[in-house]
């Protein structure tokens, strides 16, 4: 579509993986190693921040820091649209607490080992205080068993379209 993307990612596996679909696929795009605290770009370099399954995956506090480092990259008027898993969400309460709404994954391998946070309505007012939120929804899915036709678990996220001040 003749845009350039860039990504930043804490894995050097997932950077070569990346590497490999943009090469692939012809895409403009440039990805490079981050430090979890720090975004690697200078103040006011995005129109456009995309964080999907990033905010939801570290304590509270580091999710207040790195929406603070978007907001210092993005331009004047820039835009950020994130998801976020609700405390609606059926895997909300599982593995060790280690803080308010936030555990360790105990279950599965894709994620085993990370903090999954879960927010309240509360804490997405707090996280995107800074910006102006265009549209704020929460987004739900059943996961359904076919013999009993009851839902068995349900997904559950924040979807925020916000803009800079």
């Amino acid at each position: 579509m003749g845009m350039s993307a860039y990504g930043i990612e804490i894995s050097e596996n997932a950077i070569k993986l990346a590497e490999k679909y943009v090469k692939e696929w012809g895409a403009n795009a440039k990805i490079r190693l981050y430090d979890g605290k720090n975004i690697p770009y200078p103040d006011s370099f995005f129109d456009f921040v995309i964080s999907l399954g990033v905010l939801d995956h570290m304590k509270f506090s580091d999710a207040l820091s790195l929406v603070s480092e978007i907001y210092r990259v993005l331009l004047p008027s820039g835009y950020l649209c994130a998801s976020l898993h609700s405390i609606k969400d059926s895997n909300y309460g599982k593995g060790r607490k280690i803080e308010k709404n936030t555990f360790i994954i105990e279950e599965g391998n894709y994620e085993l080992g990370l903090p999954q946070h879960y927010y309240d309505e509360k804490e997405v007012l707090a996280l995107f205080n800074n910006f102006q939120i265009k549209r704020c929804f929460v987004e739900e899915e059943g996961i359904y068993d076919l013999i009993s036709k009851k839902v068995i678990s349900k997904n559950s996220f924040w979807v925020i379209y916000a803009q800079k001040y």
